[in-house]
């Protein structure tokens, strides 16, 4: 089964008749983690890259949904992130992939 997460639910039953039976098509309902709201948003990282890397959490309102994500994506042969780049830049996929896809398979 391949897995397709959309931000917005309104879109799903639009994209499964395009898609057709061997997709499950979700919604994240938008941004599914914030940074963290207490101790330090931003910590100190070794190595290469940046120095600092933020921390997020998974805001109370928005974990059943991240529960319901992330077991489908256990489920699923391939995950396909569906997300308007353009006005939104990346970060509403960064945070599913990162939250919600199955590390065994990575999400696309």
């Amino acid at each position: 089964m391949n897995l397709v997460i959309v931000e917005s639910p309104g879109k799903i039953k639009t994209i499964e008749k395009i898609l057709g039976k061997d997709y499950k098509v979700m919604a994240s309902r938008g941004h599914i983690r914030d940074l963290a709201k207490k101790g330090v948003d931003i910590e100190p990282r070794d190595g290469a890259g940046p120095s600092f890397e933020p921390n997020y959490e998974i805001p109370a309102e928005r974990e059943s949904q991240v529960r319901e994500l992330k077991a489908a994506a256990k489920k699923a042969d391939i995950v396909w992130l569906l997300m308007k780049t353009a006005k939104e830049k990346p970060s509403p996929g960064t945070s599913m992939k990162s939250s919600a896809s199955n590390p065994k398979r990575p999400a696309e």
